[in-house]
Formats: structure tokens, sequence, C-alpha cells
């Protein structure tokens, strides 16, 4: 889901992935955002959740972005939120700008992450073991992967989990960086 087979086999064998960073204006951002939000419709009323979302967008200016790599980081905080949300839970999505940059958090009522394992959820190949029980799904590579995107964007990536009653996964994008505009290859 979140690579391409040929492009997943690329990368655990050379640990490298591709990034294009090109200028993106915040409003073509918050478009492929929205867009990307309204494909989980039918899975959100499939599990009667009720989704928020909101879009404090003040300024419009550009950032260096690969706009692909970023809706593979908002998906894959989406599908998190609802393979571990129950039924009639919340899930908010928050996209905002500030002169410094922006950020973007999604918000659930779902299982949460146990203490014990949030010093790990960024680890490749982890998975905490309740998410394990709730849905025996997943390879454990998504937010290992997503950390490494915004880290290539300049950015940052964190959450906030209670286990038991939700977590918050968040990044942010700084206005201005220092990465090229051509299209270059990361280790992660």
């Amino acid at each position: 889901r979140l690579l391409k087979y040929r492009e997943f086999n690329s990368f655990l064998e050379r640990n490298v992935l591709e990034i294009d960073l090109k200028v993106v204006k915040v409003s073509t951002l918050e478009k492929h955002i929205r867009e990307v939000l309204g494909g989980f419709d039918l899975q959100i009323k499939g599990k009667k959740l009720n989704m928020r979302q909101s879009f404090e967008c003040l300024n419009d200016f550009s950032l260096m972005a690969d706009i692909g790599r970023l809706t593979e980081v908002i998906r894959n905080f989406m599908e998190n939120a609802l393979n571990y949300t129950l039924s009639g839970g919340t899930i908010s999505a928050i996209f905002s700008t500030t002169p410094a940059g922006i950020t973007f958090e999604v918000d659930d009522s779902g299982i949460g992450i146990p203490k014990g394992d949030q010093s790990k959820i960024f680890q490749k190949l982890f998975r905490a073991e309740n998410a394990r029980r709730a849905r025996g799904t997943g390879a454990g590579l998504g937010l290992y992967l997503s950390k490494k995107f915004i880290e290539a964007h300049g950015g940052r990536i964190w959450f906030e989990s209670k286990e038991g009653v939700g977590s918050r996964f968040s990044f942010f994008l700084p206005s201005k960086s220092s990465t090229p505009t051509e299209e270059f290859f990361r280790k992660v």
C-alpha cells in the first residue's frame, strides 16, 4: 500500500528511498490533503466513525515538498487511525500554517500505544503488542517510512498517545528548507 512492490524491494535491498522535492504552494498541498481525506469516506461511514476536519491555512506560501511522499504519510496516519479506532469513535485531521511552516495532525480515540512501546514506535518492523492483537496484518513499516519521509523534507514527526484513550500523530515542515530542489536519494 505505502510503496509499490518494485520500489519496496529496492528500498529493502539498498536502504535508499527517492524523494523528489519541488516548490509547492500551501494551497496546492491543501487540495491534495482534502483529496486524500475524502478517499477514506466509505471506510469512515462503514465503521460509523465521527470525522472532523480542520483547515487553518492563514497564508499561502511555497515550500519544498514531494507531494507524493507527503500524501503517503497522511494516508498512513489515517489508515492507522481507522484501523485502531473502534466503531463509533472519533478521528480528527488538522492542517494548519504559520509563517514558520505547516503542521498536519491526525487525532483518534483508538486503542492508543502502551507506554512501554512508545519509544520504539518509529522503528523499522515494529508493531505494538496491542496493535498486533487488534489487527493482525501490517508490516510495521508505515510509521518508520513516514518518519524518514518527513525528515528528508527537513521536518519533524512526533506523537502523543495514551493506551485505551487514543493517539495523535503530527508532522511539521518548515516554510524554508536547505534541501536541494533536484531529485535526490536519501539514506534511511
